[in-house]
């Protein structure tokens, strides 16, 4: 139902919403695998030095496998583990070092909708309506598409920050300590992935500073939960924690390469008109992560983006609305504060928020076209459909 009560078509029955949602995420695993070891064609460099990194594991005992591997840069591990695996099931191969990134690509699509569906009371939105258009929209992402298709760790950050967000507001919403629990398993996960995870406690400590500040006797009544979060996240990342400790420089090393403080404070003004730019303007110019210079939004998801971001704006005391408001920024700073900006790879962190904010946008236009034009209610919300499923026709 709308915020106002009304019912609305394609949603009159619970079987007909869950083959909508059975048939959103069936189309991203079909987007994801198919012609999945040719396109794109051959390995890159990063790709090929993960698989001669899962070689070696598969000649390494399982407790001599590293927490960190130091070589290419620094790379945290999850990704080559779960590749080892795959490799050991499948065989080596260009298939099978893609076959996990393109799992998580895929997954990503039900995460948003179950992430927009714990968001969408709060945002105002219908729900029934967010949810699938939210899983739909980041297919309509080429930026979404090409990480999905490639043996690189970004997207598993992208799933589990999406799984960990879905779990909390789950847990904000009923305070039961089991999602509590699933929250913060998945955070803690999270910092076995890709570097700008170490922004995450940024986003979330600035949402518990307003939440604190705002509804105080909500936090105090969960309180035990959020302890139960914090506690499982810190003792499944640290392992890793004690490795940096121990090994500084392994923290600290890529980040001091690709930094642009050095450079001043024009470096990063300069990096962030480019990033803000990328919405609609010049996106990566990066020919392995995008058609170079192609923006973000194809020009059928950039109005529902901006009537999202317009609309996150204007209720920004709302706590979904500031919470999605500061996940996009908070994940657009690593490319911010780094070289060849925009990237969209170090960006990988704000791209199921970009995805969220483009349905709300256009879930909240069909919703005042409804309220406008009751008998066009049908209509619009087929447009809705009909829009989302030509820019993924176009990705």
């Amino acid at each position: 139902r709308t915020s106002q009560g009304q019912a609305l078509p394609l949603q009159t029955t619970s079987r007909a919403w869950w083959l909508l949602l059975t048939a959103v995420v069936g189309l991203a695993f079909v987007m994801r695998y198919v012609r999945l070891a040719e396109m794109p064609p051959g390995l890159h460099y990063d790709e090929a030095f993960n698989g001669l990194d899962v070689a070696a594991l598969l000649h390494t005992p399982l407790g001599q496998w590293p927490i960190f591997f130091t070589g290419n840069f620094g790379r945290e591990p999850l990704f080559n583990y779960l590749l080892a695996g795959a490799t050991a099931l499948f065989g080596p191969g260009v298939l099978t070092l893609r076959l996990v990134a393109a799992l998580a690509g895929a997954l990503l699509t039900p995460a948003l909708i179950w992430l927009a569906w714990e968001m969408a009371p709060s945002l105002g939105a219908d729900r029934r309506r967010l949810a699938p258009w939210a899983g739909l929209a980041v297919l309509g992402l080429l930026w979404s598409q090409i990480y999905a298709r490639q043996a690189l760790r970004v997207e598993f950050f992208a799933l589990l920050e999406t799984l960990a967000f879905a779990a909390l507001w789950r847990a904000w919403r009923g305070n039961a300590l089991r999602w509590w629990a699933v929250a913060g398993l998945f955070l803690g996960l999270a910092f076995y992935t890709y570097l700008p995870v170490r922004l995450l406690p940024l986003a979330l400590g600035a949402m518990a500073a307003l939440f604190a500040w705002r509804y105080r006797v909500q936090m105090r009544e969960r309180r035990r939960g959020m302890t139960v979060a914090a506690g499982i996240a810190l003792a499944v990342a640290l392992p890793l924690a004690l490795y940096f400790v121990q090994n500084p420089v392994s923290f600290s090393t890529r980040m001091g390469q690709v930094s642009v403080w050095q450079q001043g404070i024009d470096a990063v003004a300069h990096n962030t008109w480019a990033t803000i730019g990328m919405v609609a303007g010049a996106g990566d110019a990066n020919p392995r992560a995008n058609l170079p210079g192609r923006p973000v939004f194809d020009p059928l998801l950039l109005g529902p983006f901006l009537v999202g971001f317009v609309y996150l704006l204007r209720y920004v005391r709302r706590p979904a609305a500031a919470f999605l408001l500061l996940w996009l920024a908070v994940m657009l700073l690593p490319t911010v504060l780094s070289d060849y900006a925009p990237s969209f790879q170090r960006a990988i962190g704000a791209l199921p928020a970009f995805a969220l904010i483009a349905a709300l946008g256009l879930e909240r236009s069909v919703a005042w076209a409804a309220g406008r034009w009751p008998a066009g209610r049908r209509w619009f919300a087929l447009a809705g459909w009909a829009l989302l499923l030509a820019s993924v026709a176009i990705t």
